[in-house]
């Protein structure tokens, strides 16, 4: 059996989601939640995080700035329908070319934005 998904939240920005497909981690008040967050090289801008591990604790999934639908979508194996997903990078970015190719890889469709050439996409996705 698998572990139960981890849902990681700020109460310090707002209450904390009700989430009976997860267990609920408030960074604010758990260090080891807060610890992990970091190990993972995300911050408090990236929650919430949900993390779904496979039976022997390994990391299968990591999704950030989730909804409540989306976080129980992921967490129940459904994902996020392709119809929305919308790459903000740059050709220079490596992340973002490795995240393109695993989603073309997937036949996943996508929109792209480069934010070297919209100023506003570049300051929403520092925002």
């Amino acid at each position: 059996m698998n572990p139960q998904p981890k849902l990681l939240f700020d109460s310090t920005v707002g209450p904390g989601p009700v989430a009976d497909f997860a267990e609920t981690v408030d960074v604010a008040t758990d260090a080891q939640g807060a610890a992990l967050l970091a190990k993972l090289g995300l911050t408090r801008a990236d929650l919430p995080t949900l993390l779904v591990t496979d039976a022997m604790q390994k990391l299968r999934l990591v999704g950030t700035r989730l909804n409540d639908n989306e976080s129980a979508a992921l967490a129940d194996g459904r994902g996020i329908p392709a119809a929305m997903l919308t790459v903000y990078g740059a050709g220079w970015c490596p992340d973002c070319r490795v995240a393109k190719r695993v989603l073309s890889e997937a036949g996943a469709p996508y929109d792209e934005i480069d934010i070297d050439q919209d100023p506003a996409a570049a300051a929403a996705v520092i925002a």
